[in-house]
């Protein structure tokens, strides 16, 4: 039986792919990058960031002339040579800067006229054939992606991102995938792992902690704590409620606002803590509003002695004695609870 070229390709992908996770079992991490604490914090916000010159010259080519010096010569420029962890900014600013259409040759043409306006030929020419392999990449793996099932859920994700750089890999090899997209891959393997713990239902607080402190400790070695203090104050707090949710469930009222106390007290500035303190009690002086005013209009409606028009003037004075300027908007938003609940009754 023959086998189509197609099929073969197919095959060794998967084959590649098999031998790829394998790879991983064995090194015993089992992230997509291994060894990826050469991707620091800094380099992850550089790659992020669409640049419009290119991270070469002298120093891209210094691994290659330190093998070559005692030989007395120059090198030629290395594709692989001129890209590090950052260069996936420049190829993003590129992709944006030129025109796209169904013949990316225009493209190219100007990447390359762009290329050797700013940086020597020989460079140029390198690094406009790393450029073509990464776009063609992109082109062919959004192609094969496009057949994907959508991932839901953490495993899922992580899962899809591994197969996504595992096909990135076989086009474009090992060395010159993981430099392209590594800071890309880390920091959106680091997300979906964290996230993963601090929304893991089974565990409490403290072993969500503790996870988390291995979990920078293995992704960023020395940068550990560093990493802790790059979301802002607020999405810490909120994912600190959220580490808790488990806690705080089984705890009793006061209990509960001594620990949110807490938390607000680490992170945020005592001006900031007396805002929020000031809207939780603002919230809380509504919910009592609202609850007041539905218990007594509803007496009032159920009032046998009250005429429908009666009724309605009465709880017209609660909403302006309760509400005050806020009565008009009070009664709007009664007006479409009582629709909403006519037709899901179905009048």
């Amino acid at each position: 039986m023959r086998i189509s070229f197609k099929k073969l390709l197919i095959l060794a992908f998967l084959g590649l792919l098999l031998a790829g996770l394998v790879r991983e079992r064995t090194s015993g991490n089992g992230y997509i990058i291994p060894d990826s604490k050469a991707i620091t914090l800094d380099l992850v916000q550089k790659a992020r960031s669409r640049h419009s010159s290119p991270a070469t010259s002298k120093a891209a080519v210094t691994k290659d002339q330190e093998k070559t010096a005692d030989a007395g010569t120059t090198p030629p420029a290395s594709g692989v040579s001129l890209v590090d962890y950052t260069t996936i900014g420049f190829f993003r600013h590129l992709m944006g800067r030129f025109e796209k259409g169904k013949d990316l040759s225009v493209h190219l043409e100007q990447v390359l006229e762009y290329l050797l306006s700013m940086i020597p030929p020989e460079e140029a020419l390198a690094l406009h054939g790393v450029y073509e392999k990464f776009l063609n990449c992109e082109v062919d793996l959004a192609a094969e992606t496009a057949s994907w099932a959508p991932p839901h859920g953490h495993e899922a994700v992580l899962r899809h991102l591994r197969r996504m750089h595992a096909f990135r890999r076989y086009t474009l090899g090992d060395e010159l995938a993981d430099l392209l997209f590594g800071a890309e891959v880390k920091s959106r393997e680091y997300v979906v792992r964290r996230s993963a713990i601090v929304a893991d239902p089974d565990m409490y607080g403290i072993e969500k902690e503790t996870r988390l402190l291995e979990l920078n400790q293995d992704m960023w070695g020395d940068e550990a704590g560093a990493v802790e203090a790059v979301p802002k104050p607020y999405q810490r707090y909120r994912e600190k409620l959220a580490m808790y949710e488990r806690d705080l469930e089984s705890m009793y009222p006061e209990e509960k606002e001594a620990m949110v106390r807490e938390f607000r007290s680490t992170i945020f500035s005592a001006d900031i803590v007396s805002r929020l303190e000031a809207v939780d009690r603002a919230l809380a002086e509504e919910k009592q509003r609202d609850a007041a005013y539905t218990e007594a209009a509803a007496a009032i409606q159920n009032d046998p002695d009250l005429t429908p028009a009666k009724r309605e003037a009465a709880v017209s004075d609660l909403r302006e004695s309760l509400f005050g300027e806020e009565a008009e908007a009070r009664r709007r938003r009664d007006v479409m609870a009582r629709e909403l609940e006519r037709l899901r009754a179905g009048g």
